[in-house]
């Protein structure tokens, strides 16, 4: 994978792979936008109206120098059947349940924040999904997630999450069709 003409990295791009690629990009972040305020994380097939997104973030209030912002998970129990492409083995992470974390469809970082998840990545089991691992690393780092309800969620399709206030929707939050 290629950035601005430097190799960031080389694996196979993969839902696998999908942790190392988002570490990478959060480190590409903070490398060269470091004067950068937010980093957004979204999936490519989610719809992020970034006018009311950057509303929120500019504040008021202002959000804290270290803030985790998303659809919050909470309670979700590792999955252990080896089929499964979110199998985490109970000997990579032996814990009931996961600490609260931010759905991968798009969630924001501020750039302490980025830092520090950064930081206990090296220290942090590499489980799937990425969205689980970065919960994890902030975690470690000792960032709660804030859950902001206008992240998406809900059955409603992109254009009435948008009009009625949201900041992204993604097909998991209003059905897929393929």
């Amino acid at each position: 994978m290629a950035l601005r003409g430097r190799r960031a990295g080389s694996f196979r791009d993969s839902y696998s792979t999908l942790s190392q690629k988002t570490l990478l990009l959060l480190g590409w972040a903070l490398r060269f936008c470091s004067a950068a305020s937010f980093v957004l994380k979204a999936d490519d097939d989610t719809f992020v109206h970034t006018p009311a997104l950057v509303a929120h973030l500019r504040g008021p209030p202002a959000p804290p120098p270290i803030y985790y912002m998303g659809r919050v998970h909470d309670g979700v129990r590792p999955r252990r059947d080896p089929r499964g492409r979110h199998h985490v083995p109970e000997a990579l992470y032996p814990e009931p349940s996961f600490p609260p974390y931010c759905s991968g469809s798009a969630y924001a970082l501020s750039m302490g924040a980025v830092r520090l998840v950064l930081d206990a990545a090296p220290r942090t089991p590499k489980v799937t999904p990425e969205d689980v691992f970065v919960g994890l690393c902030a975690h470690r780092a000792g960032i709660a997630p804030r859950h902001v309800e206008r992240m998406g969620g809900g059955r409603a399709s992109p254009t009435t999450r948008v009009v009625t206030g949201g900041f992204c929707s993604a097909p998991t939050a209003w059905g897929r069709t393929g």
